[in-house]
């Protein structure tokens, strides 16, 4: 099957749901942090959160999963992203 020739199905309710239960966590999350910090400019917020991740990359968590660091790379990449 091409991708030309694909037909496209609906999205299921479900689907539906994870992402509106995603943006509702993702945008409570900033909210609290800026209720919680009301001195600090939002970009200061996002600087000071990247910053904590960086280092959680650089240095792990210290703990470990079958013998190998609990961050691996894709984690640390979503850490960095996210």
């Amino acid at each position: 099957m091409s991708y030309a020739s694909a037909t496209r199905k609906p999205v299921d309710a479900t689907a539906v749901a994870t992402m509106a239960l995603l943006c509702l966590t993702w945008g409570f999350g900033h909210v609290a942090a800026k209720l919680a910090a009301p001195g600090l400019s939002l970009v200061m917020q996002g600087g000071l959160r990247c910053a904590q991740r960086l280092l959680e990359c650089l240095f792990g968590s210290g703990q470990q999963l079958d013998g190998r660091d609990a961050l691996a790379a894709g984690e640390q990449l979503l850490l960095l992203v996210g």
